[in-house]
């Protein structure tokens, strides 16, 4: 029994899906990255900060977020689990 391949995200979501169900949508949700025009043409006005953040910006911002954890166990890990993400390896998760 073979595993169904879960569908790409595309540059324009599915037409059926518009406010709080795409937001749901692990795929296509952009967050703040959704552009004014895509705000209003799929019904996120309000339901999004109204500032528009890259997704570049985003992931400069969770990089900023990650880096000031204070040094506890639980954030080593979580420094850990990011720095394997990103391609670095596990004897030298360091983000500094």
């Amino acid at each position: 029994m073979s595993i169904p391949a879960r569908a790409e995200p595309s540059s324009q979501p599915s037409d059926s899906l518009r406010g709080m169900a795409l937001l749901r949508d692990p795929l296509l949700n952009k967050g703040t990255a959704f552009t004014e025009a895509e705000r209003d043409t799929l019904g996120l006005r309000g339901l999004l900060p109204a500032h528009v953040l890259s997704m570049d910006e985003q992931i400069a911002r969770f990089m900023t977020n990650l880096r000031d954890l204070p040094n506890c166990p639980s954030s080593n890990a979580l420094r850990q689990f990011a720095t394997l993400l990103s391609g670095g390896s596990s004897s030298s998760a360091r983000l500094n």
